[in-house]
C-alpha cells in the first residue's frame, strides 16, 4: 500500500511495512541534496497476544 499526498511545501508517502504504518515526509524546499527525510513510525497493527 502506498499513498502520496501533497500538503503545502511538503509531500509524504504512507507505507505499510510488516503490519506497521510508516510515513515518509520530504520537504520540497531547496535542492535535492538539501531535502530531509523523516521516518515516523505511527503504530503497529499487530494484535495483542492472547493468553489462555
Amino acid at each position: 500500500m502506498k499513498i502520496r499526498h501533497e500538503i503545502w511545501r511538503f509531500y509524504f508517502h504512507i507505507y505499510r511495512v510488516n503490519g506497521s504504518i510508516v510515513v515518509v515526509l520530504k520537504s520540497r524546499i531547496g535542492t535535492e541534496l538539501q531535502k530531509k527525510l523523516f521516518l515516523i513510525h505511527i503504530y503497529s497493527e499487530s494484535p495483542p497476544e492472547q493468553v489462555s
